[in-house]
């Protein structure tokens, strides 16, 4: 069981003084005024060590609670920052290496296609006109040794 308040002690103290025998007349008075000081006393005393407690108490259970919700919280809005920070430059990254590998790589495959088309294109058309230029002259050539020849034979004759 709880101990009764100081304030209701003090009462009962005062009643049961005031009934006896004992004590009547100054007395009495002197009696009940140094519990009532004394009792005062007690009751700021116990309120002072009560609140001081409490207080204390009730502000170590704040800051407790306090600390533990805000570096909760930060941790958690950090880790959230720091995430997608680091996922949106990862990202970044990796979109321009994977641009410039595909740029080299279709860069590459243009410069040797347009080489092979280019050179087999221009050798085909080059070797015709060798070709051509080559039977043309070998033509003549034939023709007019051909034809000396002959002419030689026939005045010969």
């Amino acid at each position: 069981m709880w101990p009764a308040p100081p304030h209701l002690v003090q009462r009962v103290v005062l009643v049961m003084l005031r009934g006896s025998e004992f004590c009547q007349g100054r007395r009495i008075l002197g009696l009940e005024k140094g519990l009532e000081k004394g009792l005062e006393r007690e009751l700021e005393r116990g309120l002072e060590k009560g609140l001081g407690k409490g207080l204390e108490r009730g502000l170590e259970r704040r800051l407790e609670k306090g600390l533990g919700k805000g570096l909760e919280r930060g941790l958690e809005r950090g880790l959230e920052r720091g995430l997608e920070r680091g996922l949106e430059r990862g990202l970044e990254r990796e979109l321009e290496r994977g641009l410039e590998r595909e740029l080299e790589r279709e860069l590459e495959r243009g410069l040797e296609k347009g080489l092979e088309k280019g050179l087999g294109k221009g050798l085909e058309r080059g070797l015709e006109r060798r070709l051509e230029k080559g039977l043309e002259r070998g033509l003549e050539r034939g023709l007019e040794r051909g034809l000396e020849r002959g002419l030689e034979r026939e005045l010969e004759r």
